[in-house]
């Protein structure tokens, strides 16, 4: 697996140090034969095209350049010289859809509020930052952090001794930094607070502070204990959709299940990738059955093939739920035994424990170790 090293050095306030940290680490992998991919002009259609390039095979990004607590910055892709803002919420989520990236380094400044949109969206660790942070400084921990981290050292040591090396430099926050546009919190840090802090994920915390770069670049992945759902139903069945969703949405806030379906798609890539992405690591399958189901694109193509061959591979857990009365015995799905329980559809208004039937069906299924 490779590192995507992404810059986007703003051309209205350009950093001397954020042009010489991909450079220089780019010469430095390459002299340990470390896989990369470098984007120095970094835009979202760009990195887009970085993962279709290499699918699944990148284990570490990380970026270099502006940022605050809610958004990177990124190059616009036109010549009008304009930098965009690349927000976390929709960012983290595509990111979540590659299926890859263990860790993720966001070296602007003020990054932390960004750090649990990529937690929440799969990553294992996230490098962030908890104030404006010194342009040379951020340059020097960026080096000295991966410096360790290749010599063998686990990810929690290699943080470490990197956070020691700036703690032993004085720092001007207000110097030349790599802010965007700062929040009123922003324009003044708590200094007794760490300048750097590494987030785990919560399923995966000791393990993934454990991990060397090479194991990581080896196809390590840490175990976790959150399950990954996804649900494939057809677009007039959605109000469906929205109402399991609901009732399985504790799970969630617990990180017990990540929910996936069509709605979690986000721009800047193929909708069919990234449902595809998600089929295949999803954990449990939900199919919201129904005649729309059977009449719409969704049966009739690869998506209904993924289903049918993990199924059949016995690596994910399908449960068809009927929404109303359709014979599906002659399908591939058509040996499996629906919810609800009580063979009444969804959709029938007299089936009022329905939802609560399915709730705990995929609940039983969750706790189960596989």
């Amino acid at each position: 697996m490779k590192i995507l090293l992404a810059c986007a050095n703003s051309r209205s306030r350009p950093l001397s140090g954020a042009d010489r940290e991909i450079h220089t680490l780019g010469d430095f992998f390459h002299s340990k034969n470390i896989s990369i991919v470098k984007n120095s002009q970094s835009s979202l259609s760009n990195i887009s095209q970085n993962f279709l390039d290499n699918p699944r095979n990148i284990a570490v990004l990380h970026y270099c350049g502006h940022a605050n607590s809610k958004a990177i910055e990124l190059w616009e892709d036109t010549e009008s010289g304009l930098n965009k803002n690349a927000y976390a919420g929709g960012f983290a989520q595509f990111i979540g859809t590659q299926n890859c990236v263990r860790v993720v380094f966001l070296n602007g400044c003020s990054s932390e509020g960004q750090a649990k949109e990529f937690i929440n969206h799969g990553a294992k660790a996230v490098i962030a930052t908890s104030m404006p942070v010194k342009d040379k400084i951020a340059e020097d921990f960026a080096l000295h952090f991966y410096k360790v981290w290749v010599s063998g050292k686990s990810l929690g040591e290699a943080f470490t001794a990197a956070l020691g090396l700036i703690n032993a430099n004085a720092q001007d926050w207000k110097s030349l930094n790599r802010g965007v546009i700062f929040d009123e919190d922003e324009l003044n840090p708590d200094l007794d607070k760490p300048t750097y802090t590494i987030y785990p994920s919560e399923n995966s915390g000791a393990p993934i502070l454990k991990a060397t770069l090479r194991e990581l670049l080896n196809g390590y992945n840490p175990p976790s204990k959150l399950k990954e759902v996804f649900v494939l139903y057809a677009e007039e069945d959605k109000p469906f959709h929205d109402e399991i969703y609901k009732q399985l949405k504790p799970m969630e806030r617990k990180g017990v299940i990540r929910w996936n379906s069509s709605d979690t798609v986000t721009f800047e890539a193929s909708v069919d990738d990234q449902i595809t992405a998600m089929m295949e690591k999803a954990e449990i399958i939900l199919l919201l059955i129904s005649s729309s189901f059977f009449a719409s694109a969704v049966i009739n193509g690869t998506h209904m093939e993924i289903v049918h061959q993990r199924h059949q591979e016995n690596t994910c857990v399908l449960i068809p739920i009927l929404l109303y009365p359709s014979d599906y015995s002659s399908s591939s799905i058509g040996g499996l035994r629906s919810l609800p329980r009580n063979g009444i559809p969804v959709g029938r208004p007299d089936n009022y424990d329905a939802l609560n039937d399915i709730r705990e069906v995929v609940k039983i299924e969750v706790e189960k170790e596989r």
